[in-house]
């Protein structure tokens, strides 16, 4: 009875390969690429995100450090040009206008920073179901490649895929703070 069941198994597998083998193998292939783009792309969103964090605190920085040279400077160019009374008074309000200028613009850049942390740290929920998503496409692909009368070397691509999903798989638990 074992017998007659492998045989009857082995021609399923044999009809099915014939009736699915090359719409098996570009749909595998498709498969493939999708997760791995996917995976990529939701690889770098998260240092894009870290990118227009540190954009933004160095708008912050270079502005502080510019009205901080403008403050410097301030009291040699009035004596430079030697100005006194209301010229020097008219100059004193300007520089405070500008320095108010900048305390608001800071603000905006503040809070703009802040909105970036917050959505960085709300996006990564969805940049892990894309990365999941991603990867569960890759695995189907590189089973799909180990079956279906792939050739031999499509079918080593496929071992190598599922093989370096579990390790990495393996590797995110063992050591979960690496890449953060």
């Amino acid at each position: 009875m074992t017998s007659e069941r492998k045989s009857h198994d082995a021609s399923n597998l044999s009809m099915l390969q014939t009736t699915l083998g090359p719409r098996a193998g570009l749909l595998f292939s498709l498969l493939f690429a999708f997760g791995g783009m996917l995976v990529i792309v939701v690889h770098f969103f998260p240092l894009i995100d870290h990118a227009k964090i540190l954009r933004r605190k160095a708008e912050i920085t270079a502005g502080d450090r510019k009205a901080k040279d403008e403050d410097g400077k301030f009291d040699e160019k009035i004596k430079a040009r030697k100005l006194e009374g209301t010229e020097a008074d008219e100059e004193r309000k300007k520089q405070a206008d500008a320095r108010e200028k900048w305390e608001t613009e800071r603000a905006k850049l503040q809070l703009s920073l802040e909105d970036l942390q917050v959505g960085g740290e709300a996006s990564t929920y969805y940049y892990a179901w894309g990365a999941m998503l991603g990867f569960i496409c890759l695995a189907f692909a590189g089973l799909g490649y180990l079956n279906f009368g792939q050739t031999t070397s499509v079918r080593v691509a496929g071992a190598v895929v599922v093989i370096g999903e579990v390790l990495f798989i393996l590797a995110s638990y063992v050591f979960p703070n690496v890449g953060k």
